[in-house]
């Protein structure tokens, strides 16, 4: 189908309060439905797009725009799949809740509080997003990985180290004196990002407490 024909099927089944997911490639972008053809959305950057989907933790800022400014040539669908397990709010709530952010420079985690994040909050009032779990999903994988691979190379190194003697010894210690300093350098990423964790996670608590119902 013609996605510019799929989009405007898309525009004319939307109303008031209901999610709207844009395709970007790898990942989506999510919007607010307000009416009259606008959005409101979660946005890293003055332009309305996110470029930086894999950044830990940046300012970002909730602002209005035209539904066909966020296509992209792409396709946008209506998608609501969190109601059946989160009730959502009336339309009206959801969208005063989503125009009290506006303007307002807030944390962008991916992990804790993206785009997605953003619009289930408002309209489900949970705080779910299923690109965050397919992004924690691979990055088990990679680190399964990764470790492995360290595994097997300080295991290669003690063989390497005991059937050459003392001449390979020295080969050894800078092998194995890299992986620690690899090592140390992972950890260091995992710290900062937990502190990243931290900022977005006390911005949430204080968006729960203020939209307690």
């Amino acid at each position: 189908m013609d996605v510019e024909f799929h989009n405007r099927a898309a525009l004319l089944k939307l109303q008031v309060g209901d999610r709207v997911q844009f395709g970007r490639g790898i990942y989506y972008h999510w919007a607010i439905y307000i009416g009259e053809g606008l959005i409101i959305h979660l946005t890293q950057h003055g332009d309305g797009e996110e470029r930086h989907v894999l950044k830990h933790v940046s300012k970002a800022c909730v602002r209005i725009d035209h539904f066909w400014s966020c296509t992209k040539g792409r396709k946008a669908y209506v998608n609501n799949n969190l109601d059946s397990k989160h009730p959502p709010f009336g339309r009206e709530v959801i969208v005063e809740k989503a125009k009290f952010f506006l303007d307002k420079k807030i944390p962008y985690n991916l992990f804790t509080w993206n785009c997605e994040h953003f619009v289930s909050f408002c309209r489900n009032g949970c705080f779910e997003s299923e690109m965050t779990y397919s992004v924690t999903v691979l990055g088990d994988g990679i680190i399964g990985g990764v470790v492995g691979f360290l595994c097997s190379a300080g295991v290669g190194i003690g063989c390497v180290v005991a059937a050459g003697g003392v001449g390979t010894l020295g080969v050894g210690v800078v092998l194995t004196a890299a992986i620690v300093v690899g090592g140390f350098i992972a950890i260091g990423t995992f710290l900062g990002t937990a502190a990243g964790f931290k900022e977005t996670l006390r911005a949430r608590l204080k968006l729960e407490n203020r939209f307690r119902m």
